[in-house]
């Protein structure tokens, strides 16, 4: 995919005779949309294989080095020709701070072991049985979320997976190149909007230590790759947000082709990022109907993006319908929305999510205030704050500790604080009559309500922050917009103290997530081991059932848990021994809404059966497929135990 991504770059410099980063983007979304397709195409036929998918790349990239050879020569350009920038001393500092950092990324994720959570039950799990299976059709399975969870970061990861020989080495990179992408995205949507150098180097600066951002750059998460689709939906976006009216030429038609495959990647990577896309959909509706815009021209441009936008998501709705019979899951999408629209509960599930980021170092206190404030705002407003619709399933609100930069929950109180000091600033800016018209403002202005929008409208969860990816990297760009009028136009003393708290808090924030990510990195000495870092007391339960199956020569083995268990680091730990692997006895009382009983094979009669939190004692049997199984071991308390087939 990155040699495709590289090509596809280079025929669009050629053809436009200069290399710009634009077609850097136009290249990302061509690689990647080309991934995937590959993945439903082979998925048809059964042929997610290692063969399957060399022989589709090697061809397609060689299609692509023939189309670069042939334009090459038809406009007899030369590199040189197509090179026109030049760097000065400042601008290279500032790249090398920024590259200096994402080294460390890349580095850290390429030798840090996943082992978060997600991973373990799901993420990580999808690609052990699409590979067993040739095929990204559903199948039988307890955790529910390896089907229906959005699905695109781990097609990714998929293809390197099986080409590397089914190795997990590289599987984190997906997060950790998005987060540079992202990066320069940030670099070049500041400098779009006409920002300085030094103030585009702020808003990365921002983006890239902001804790969430950090720790979920280390892992299998998809949040970050996610963010990417918003940034080029913005890029592309703010071309048509000027004066000049929108007419359908092939260059726009090119683009809202981009913006629909977009919508419907960002969508495929984590639904919550539409928000966002909606208010800045919302802005340019503005912009045409002040511009007067031909609906004309409007309807053939709404068009072209709505039919890209669609046409992907069909494959995983067609899933859905045909498991369920309805085209999303109860367990994604809608359920991370609030439920209810009363405005004093939307208030207080806005103030739940924003006050989740304040907890800071310099109050060691101030979870307990935080705490403190929003029991006191829901007494005042009269809501039950662990209602379900403002709480997923109705969990106890909590807040974190300042020190918590974990990779699923971290507070982010810097880029939050001075997102909250950005509003004070757009204010006191419209109050002292500049210039808030100009298209930088306005975008600073969008992309918080954007933010207070996801705030207001995401239900509250232990793990809210991460949705609040998307929205910080448009936020950085809205911070350094404000800082960078304040600066130049207001007062500069109080710009560059502000600036300097920034940069101090950053760096606080940065070093405090890396000595956060210390604490799981590699904290064992093997690699599946290290698996179970964040469930250290499963791992003697399920070693043991490893070690009985390796030492019996079983070579088929069905998995009996309850959803959310660790699947992935079991199935390393015995893959080199068994032939087979599947999850077993789907349709269990209680389980009403996991319909994906229905692709269970009646036919399949595993060696043994590993049962995890179901209770049973020493001597039981139960009856699967028509065989027999008894236990033959079981842990002390009974709920961790082994079956094996009777002859």
């Amino acid at each position: 995919m990155l040699l495709l991504i590289a090509l596809s770059s280079f025929i669009i410099s050629i053809k436009r005779r200069k290399i710009e980063f634009v077609n850097l983007v136009y290249g990302v979304v061509i690689g990647v949309t080309t991934l995937f397709w590959i993945t439903e195409i082979l998925s048809l036929f059964k042929m997610i294989t290692f063969a399957g998918i060399l022989l589709s790349w090697t061809a397609i990239n060689g299609v692509a080095f023939a189309i670069l050879i042939k334009r090459y020569r038809y406009y007899n350009c030369k590199i040189n020709d197509l090179i026109s920038f030049s760097i000065s001393k400042r601008k290279t500092i500032y790249i090398l701070v920024i590259a200096a950092i994402l080294m460390v990324s890349v580095v850290i994720s390429y030798t840090i072991v996943p082992c978060n959570y997600d991973s373990m039950t799901y993420h990580l799990s999808r690609l052990v049985h699409w590979e067993h299976n040739k095929s990204v059709s559903y199948y039988a399975t307890h955790t529910l979320r390896q089907l229906t969870s959005p699905m695109l970061s781990e097609y990714i990861m998929l293809h390197t997976y099986i080409i590397t020989g089914c190795n997990d080495h590289f599987v984190n990179l997906v997060q950790t190149f998005s987060h540079i992408f992202n990066v320069l995205m940030i670099l070049n949507i500041g400098k779009k909007l006409g920002l300085k150098p030094f103030y585009s180097f702020i808003a990365s600066f921002v983006y890239m230590t902001t804790p969430i951002v950090v720790a979920e750059s280390f892992t299998t998460q998809n949040d970050i790759l996610t963010t990417v689709w918003l940034l080029i939906f913005v890029y592309i976006l703010l071309h048509y947000l000027g004066e000049e009216k929108i007419i359908y030429s092939r260059k726009t038609a090119i683009d809202m082709g981009i913006l629909g495959q977009c919508i419907a990647l960002g969508y495929l990577s984590k639904p919550s990022v539409c928000m966002p896309i909606f208010f800045f959909l919302l802005w340019l509706l503005i912009c045409c109907i002040k511009r007067k815009d031909s609906i004309v021209e409007l309807l053939k441009c709404a068009c072209t993006a709505g039919m890209t936008m669609i046409i992907p998501l069909v494959p995983q709705f067609y899933r859905n319908y045909a498991m369920m019979g309805q085209l999303t899951s109860h367990i994604t999408g809608a359920r991370q929305l609030v439920g209810t629209f009363r405005p004093n509960y939307l208030i207080v599930n806005f103030l739940k999510n924003l006050t989740f980021n304040f907890p800071n170092i310099l109050d060691h206190s101030s979870s307990e205030h935080v705490y403190s404030f929003i029991v006191t705002a829901s007494n005042i407003l009269r809501v039950e704050m662990d209602d379900p619709s403002i709480s997923e399933d109705g969990v106890a609100f909590s807040v974190r500790d300042a020190f918590d930069k974990g990779m699923d929950s971290a507070v982010n109180p810097i880029i939050v604080g001075f997102i909250i000091a950005t509003i004070v600033l757009l204010i006191v800016f419209w109050i002292r009559k500049l210039n808030i018209n100009t298209i930088e403002l306005k975008f600073s202005a969008i992309s918080i309500i954007a933010f207070m929008g996801t705030m207001g409208g995401v239900r509250w969860e232990p793990f809210v922050s991460r949705y609040m990816i998307a929205n910080f990297a448009l936020c950085a760009v809205g911070i350094a917009i404000a800082l960078q009028v304040l600066t130049t136009m207001l007062n500069r003393y109080l710009g560059y103290v502000l600036i300097s708290i920034l940069i101090l808090g950053g760096i606080s924030e940065y070093v405090l997530t890396m000595y956060d990510v210390k604490g799981w990195y590699n904290v064992y000495d093997s690699r599946v081991e290290n698996y179970y870092t964040l469930g250290q007391l499963m791992y003697s339960d399920y070693k043991k059932a490893a070690d009985y199956i390796i030492d019996n020569n079983i070579n088929t083995v069905g998995l009996l848990d309850s959803e959310n268990d660790f699947d992935y680091p079991f199935y390393k730990m015995i893959e080199d021994y068994i032939i087979d692997y599947r999850h077993v006895l789907v349709k269990k009382p209680g389980f009403t809404f996991n319909d994906s009983y229905k692709y269970e094979d009646l036919m399949y009669q595993p060696e043994g059966i590993f049962v995890i939190s179901s209770f049973y004692e020493n001597g039981d049997i139960f009856e699967y497929n028509g065989a027999i199984y008894k236990m033959v071991y079981s842990d002390n308390e009974g709920w961790t135990s082994f079956f094996i087939k009777m002859e």
